[in-house]
């Protein structure tokens, strides 16, 4: 049996990087659309965003700060509780 290797892509940055989705969705295990819905449903759930002209950034010293303030709640809860309420109830709805 081969053990999975995990590499945290924000190990190697510095403080002041800024990272994309893909590259927050990677550190958190998430894709990075699951990054952007729950920057607009969630926000709670991320860090605090930049947005730079159109796009949309994360600095690593704000990725760890929030990690560090948030290290209670596991990942694996918070993403079955968002799932959870984004699924809604559907019982009883006619197909």
């Amino acid at each position: 049996m081969v053990a999975a290797i995990s590499i945290d892509p924000l190990a190697s940055l510095p403080p002041a990087a800024l990272v994309d989705a893909a590259t927050l969705g990677a550190h958190y295990g998430v894709s990075g659309s699951t990054i952007y819905r729950r920057r607009c449903y969630k926000p709670d759930t991320l860090p605090k965003a930049i947005k730079l002209g159109n796009r949309v950034r994360w600095r690593v010293a704000d990725v760890i700060d929030f990690d560090e303030r948030h290290a209670a709640t596991p990942d694996a809860t918070e993403n079955a509780e968002y799932k959870k309420a984004s699924k809604g109830n559907h019982e009883g709805v006619a197909a």
